[in-house]
């Protein structure tokens, strides 16, 4: 998981990866490369639910191996001395 920790501004929403957004186009919320962020031709809007698996099927999934490295949350929080889980303690 992902948190933009500085998207904490009035009206700043925060999706999971490959979420319509509510806006024209029905553009996605894509996880994507540091190369694709980087080029001249980059548009934040850029995929959409007409491209996206377009997209997927010529690149395949930035994140796919994320699941592969996953850590159960109650430890980190427990590292933090957050309670015990999500029990709010």
């Amino acid at each position: 998981m992902f948190v933009d920790v500085l998207r904490n501004s009035y009206g700043q929403t925060a999706v999971v990866s490959y979420s319509l957004r509510a806006r024209p186009s029905a553009p996605v919320a894509a996880p994507l490369s540091w190369d694709e962020v980087k080029r001249a031709d980059f548009a934040a809007d850029g995929f959409n639910l007409k491209n996206i698996f377009n997209r997927l099927k010529a690149t395949g999934d930035p994140w796919q191996e994320t699941a592969l490295k996953a850590n159960a949350l109650e430890a980190a929080l427990r590292s933090y001395h957050i309670g015990d889980g999500f029990s709010g303690e």
